[in-house]
């Protein structure tokens, strides 16, 4: 079998212009297959950047202090969000309320039934009369 000595046919530049050519049209297929990651890529590298410019860079101070505004002010429905058409699935925090309610749930039912039987007469009826209220309204 014969061999065939690159060295005696193409020299080193030859082999680099090569190289960068191969290097040039892989880059040029992964770009084409990747466009729209690569550009959507960009857009968030260059929003970030006229973000951070627009808060002087303080921008880090700025998002956490955003962060505990709204963490102070959200309600139980919109820390404990069940899933909806929007959400498909539960959040964390939601998630970490049923797996509680779940492990205390020998606890609950006591405190429960505890509750139930410390109802007076008088308690009982007025529940009874709320749930027909419920019932016919």
């Amino acid at each position: 079998m014969n061999t065939i000595n690159l060295e005696d046919y193409l020299s080193e530049d030859d082999k680099i212009a090569i190289a960068k050519d191969a290097f040039r049209e892989h880059c040029a297929k992964m770009v084409q297959k990747d466009f729209e990651r690569i550009i959507t890529n960009s857009a968030y590298h260059v929003i970030w950047e006229a973000v951070a410019e627009q808060f002087d860079g303080d921008l880090e101070e700025t998002l956490k202090s955003k962060v505990y505004d709204i963490i102070n002010d959200m309600s139980a429905f919109t820390v404990f969000r069940t899933p909806n058409a929007w959400n498909r699935t539960a959040n964390t925090p939601f998630e970490t309320l049923c797996n509680s309610v779940k492990a205390n749930k020998d606890l609950l039912d006591a405190k429960v039934k505890q509750a139930i039987g410390n109802l007076t007469k008088k308690d009982m009826k007025d529940v009874a009369l709320k749930l027909v209220e419920q019932k016919v309204l």
